[in-house]
């Protein structure tokens, strides 16, 4: 009776002994192979649309957007500052300027570049962009947005008329499409091959003007 207790006892000690063995065992290889979880970057409004505030060449550009811009609104036109309102997203227009009066819709993009050359590739691209943007793409954008932005203020009321009107009839109105650049000294010389002088510091590409306009 003795002698199967005491096997009994030993029996148990070597269960624990190999439970701590193969515990121990079992420890190793988890902390081996473990793999801290990929953290996913939270993504923030200002990487997906608007790049840093202290950008130098996004504000140079943005003062040009708004120096254009203001020259539209003090002519009565209404003026979406597409850029600032949809960042990065602004499908390549800057400013649409609607005029209720002449009845016609301007796809305007800047160019503020002093130091990188325009050449004809660029040209093209803006173009393209023009080209494909239509009036629907800035419909739903909010009246209080679009007079947040305008430089001299307009009553809400006139906007909302205006916009319902290119709502109601688009189709009577014309779609322009203009690129103003800062400066005629970064424009590729092999560019002027491929446009035609419409009048001083005014040229077209296909059916796009373009206009040097300098801010000095």
């Amino acid at each position: 009776m003795e002698r199967e207790v005491l096997m009994s006892f030993f029996s148990f000690i070597l269960l624990i002994i190999v439970i701590a063995i193969l515990r121990s065992i079992y420890t190793y290889y988890e902390e081996k192979n473990y793999k801290p979880p990929t953290q996913t970057k939270r993504k923030t409004p200002y990487s997906v649309n608007f790049p840093p505030k202290d950008d130098p060449l996004k504000a140079k550009g943005d003062e040009y957007e708004r120096w254009i811009g203001k020259q539209f609104e003090e002519k009565g036109n209404l003026v979406i500052y597409n850029g600032f309102i949809n960042g990065y997203k602004d499908k390549g227009v800057d400013i649409i300027v609607v005029s209720h009066k002449a009845k016609t819709i301007n796809l305007v993009q800047c160019k503020n570049w002093t130091l990188r050359p325009m050449n004809i590739i660029d040209i093209q691209n803006v173009y393209e962009k023009l080209l494909y943007f239509k009036p629907c793409d800035f419909y739903k954008i909010n009246i209080d947005i679009i007079a947040h932005y305008h430089q001299i203020q307009q009553d809400k009321s006139k906007i909302e008329e205006m916009m319902n009107d290119v709502q109601v009839n688009v189709s009577s109105y014309k779609i322009r499409k203009t690129l103003y650049a800062s400066s005629d000294k970064v424009v590729d010389l092999d560019v002027g091959n491929h446009l035609k002088v419409v009048g001083e510091n005014i040229f077209r590409y296909e059916d796009m003007k373009i206009v040097i306009h300098s801010t000095q």
